[in-house]
């Protein structure tokens, strides 16, 4: 279906031609007005659609095949006026819009029927939108979940009776018929990808959400409603030139799939205005279109002066100096703030907004490489050839703004090889630019789930990866002045370079702690399934905060499954709890990514695939607290161990160089996995007083590290992995009754490891308590 375009006045097209030339007559200040001009709505381009009632319906929103984008359809009830949006969970009242930030908020769903505390989307598993359109949950919305299982008491939510939702019950009377049950607080959305407000029989059975929360306004002043935010607009499609207005032409778009209204050269797309705009670079000797012959532009001239003069008086310029001295004010104050840093960190290296705008391909899309919540980050060349990326607050969001900055001043106090360098940043724009390294081979959860890479991590890989990041989160911790605290520890803030070693990134939400402090109270941020339990409940951080995410990492690279998984069902949606559960039923092992044990297992020493297999652990003497790999199928027990005591030595298996050594080299890939589990669920107990510092944490990982390729190099095999492990274990760490077991004559059993490690238990204590 073709979009009809409206053609402009003549005036404002010599407007945008005179542009180009009116350098020629020596004016720059009437160029800036005209620019400015260019950029209101109204000009030459997509058509926005008409009011519905009182409501003015911004491009791209759509309430008909003929205006707007369909891609962004509304619905106007022209006989009450009002917008509302259909998704699949049901259609929602349009009680807000606001085309600068590009968002819109509908209204929440009432709580009821009478008595009964659940929203009428309940059925439909709450608020869910359409992922294939480009709306999502901005990160603005403070949701309540109301009516909750106890189940989620473990999960990343703050459900203590001080928590906001709590305030909520006692003060709204809507929420009345949930007064007394168990209720929950989290932030929403901030990601392109947050198309869901989760509800269910099973969880919580009611919601809530507020925009822009003040809790020190009462209840009554609170913005409820759910905030959405839709992506920048393609050029409006076409079927002939006769859709498209004189600034642009129908034809096929970068994809060859559709035709569009492609802007002509020496203009560019405006998303916001649905407009083609002229380029600011234009000049009188580049192709920017045709010129006006002198007639017209002196006309042009005369009319365009009377007009400037008319729209000068009618503009509120008083509020827009105000606000751009403001803007001016703050950016010079930043400025020299990095400019004046101590000698205890090094001073940033300033760009200028040219050089990034050149950089960057003025911010080209396909320079794009991600979103998240808060900003952009684009790839760029420097002029000098460097690969760079470029991090950018979106525009208008003042916490994207803060945490750029914030950014600038940790990376600042670093130096790494296993943080990611800050190169320099530019504070000139509108909103701030940070510039670091490149760092080219994706993120640590893209090469685990195969979002983007096929290629396999290998087990050694991953340990490595793991050894890395611990190395560069205990600098943080332990060498930095003051101590750095990361608080958004997750796979995805782990970039791997082109030989696969690990970058901490994403500084944003970091802190720089005093040295006489042992936490800092803050709000609670981070990503739901990193977060620290015991951080909600009291809103103190400190380095044990960053340990239970590293944790959590630690299982994502031994199992390669995502730390919130709704399709692992309602009780294991959190994988430490999953785990921890596995644990307590004495299958820890089966959680393991069968691909890391499958590339030791040969055909020669596996009767049976290897996903009948199980590992029972058997402790050696000389090798304590490492769990040695016995394969057996259901039906009977591998040939290599027929005939075989258990407690056999490893050096009457190496000597031969058949299947003793591939049995020796999977049971130290085996019982290295062993114990990272062991590890992951030591930083993963409740209290932070019980869990191992970063230091320790990469001092034990690095241990493993050394063991696995010390095996791998087949010197001396076995019985030289085995003096390794003997001398070279991080006391303390792991499970006390592994520590003990190197003394013994006796070969515990094979339960050995989940009977006296109740550190899983501890992870799921409160999972036990009633609805």
């Amino acid at each position: 279906m073709s979009t009809i375009q409206h053609r402009p006045p003549i005036s404002w097209i010599h407007c945008r031609q005179l542009l180009l030339q009116i350098h020629l007559m020596n004016l720059p200040a009437w160029s800036r007005l005209c620019l400015l001009l260019l950029r209101f709505p109204g000009s030459a381009g997509a058509p926005q659609c008409p009011a519905c009632g009182n409501t003015t319906v911004p491009y791209p929103l759509s309430t008909s095949s003929s205006c707007g984008d369909h891609n962004y359809k509304v619905v106007c009830n022209a006989s009450e006026g009002k917008l509302s949006l259909n998704v699949p969970s049901g259609s929602y009242p349009i009680i807000a819009i606001n085309p600068n930030f590009q968002s819109l908020t509908i209204a929440s769903p009432s709580i009821g029927p009478a008595n009964t505390c659940e929203t009428p989307d309940l059925h439909e598993g709450g608020l869910v939108l359409n992922s294939s359109l480009p709306f999502n949950v901005t990160s603005s919305n403070t949701i309540f979940l109301l009516n909750c299982s106890s189940l989620l008491l473990q999960s990343p939510l703050n459900c203590t009776s001080q928590s906001l939702c709590t305030n909520y019950l006692a003060q709204d009377s809507v929420g009345i018929p949930c007064v007394g049950k168990l209720c929950c607080t989290f932030t929403a959305g901030g990601s392109s990808t947050s198309h869901v407000v989760a509800v269910s029989d099973a969880a919580c059975t009611a919601y809530v959400s507020v925009v822009d929360i003040n809790p020190g306004l009462p209840v009554k002043q609170w913005s409820f409603g759910v905030e959405l935010q839709w992506a920048a607009p393609l050029e409006p499609l076409c079927t002939s030139q006769t859709d498209c207005d004189s600034l642009s032409t129908c034809q096929k778009d970068a994809s060859g799939n559709d035709q569009r209204c492609m802007c002509n050269q020496g203009y560019d797309w405006d998303a916001i205005s649905g407009t083609c705009t002229a380029m600011v670079s234009c000049s009188g000797d580049s192709k920017c279109g045709g010129r006006p012959s002198g007639p017209v532009i002196a006309g042009a001239v005369m009319g365009f002066i009377a007009f400037c003069a008319v729209t000068l008086v009618l503009l509120t310029l008083q509020s827009r100096r105000r606000a751009a001295k403001a803007a001016r004010n703050r950016l010079t104050k930043e400025r020299q703030e990095i400019l004046s840093r101590g000698s205890g960190g090094r001073s940033a290296k300033l760009f200028t907004i040219q050089e990034m705008k050149r950089a960057t391909r003025n911010f080209a899309r396909e320079r794009l490489l991600g979103s998240g919540g808060f900003g952009d980050v684009y790839w760029g060349v420097l002029d000098d050839g460097t690969d760079v990326a470029v991090k950018s607050a979106k525009v208008g969001n003042m916490k994207g703004i803060d945490q750029v900055l914030n950014e600038v001043r940790v990376l600042s106090q670093v130096n790494h090889r296993s943080l990611v360098m800050l190169l320099g940043c530019c504070v000139e724009a509108e909103q701030p630019l940070l510039v670091y390294e490149y760092i080219p081979n994706g993120t640590l959860l893209e090469h685990l789930q195969g979002d983007k890479y096929d290629a396999y991590l290998d087990w050694p890989t991953r340990l490595k990866v793991a050894a890395q990041t611990a190395e560069g989160l205990s600098y943080l911790h332990f060498s930095a002045n003051p101590p750095i605290y990361h608080r958004d520890v997750k796979s995805s803030n782990i970039l791997l370079d082109a030989n696969l070693n690990a970058k901490v990134s994403d500084f944003g939400l970091s802190r720089l702690a005093q040295a006489d402090l042992t936490h800092i109270s803050t709000c609670a941020q981070g990503t739901l399934g990193y977060l620290d339990p015991e951080y909600y409940r009291n809103y103190q951080l400190t380095d044990k905060s960053d340990v239970y995410s590293f944790g959590v990492v630690l299982l994502e690279l031994v199992t390669s499954q995502r730390a919130i998984d709704f399709g692992r069902g309602q009780d294991f949606v959190n994988l430490a709890i999953y785990v921890a559960t596995m644990e307590d039923e004495g299958r820890a092992m089966d959680v393991i990514d069968t691909g890391l044990l499958s590339e030791k297992a040969e055909a020669d020493t596996a009767p049976a695939p290897l996903d009948a297999w199980r590992l029972s652990s058997t402790i050696d003497s000389s090798l304590p607290g490492v769990a040695l790999a016995s394969y057996h199928s259901k039906d009977s027990p591998s040939p290599l161990l027929q005939g075989h005591s258990r407690k056999q030595s490893w050096s009457s298996e190496v000597g031969g160089g058949g299947p003793g050594d591939n049995l020796i080299q999977f049971a130290t890939i085996a019982g290295s996995i062993r114990r990272v589990i062991d590890l992951a669920l030591s930083c993963l107990r409740d209290s932070r007083n019980d869990r191992p510092s970063m230091k320790e944490v990469a001092e034990e990982l690095q241990c493993l590290l050394q063991m696995l390729n010390v095996t791998s190099s087949r010197d001396g095999g076995g019985v030289q992995f085995a003096k390794n492990v003997q001398t070279s274990r991080v006391s303390g760490v792991l499970p006390k009754a592994a520590e003990e077991s190197s003394g013994s004559a006796g070969v515990p059993s094979s339960d050995t490891w989940s009977s006296s490690y109740t550190a899983a238990t501890v992870v799921r204590s409160s999972l036990s308590s009633p609805r």
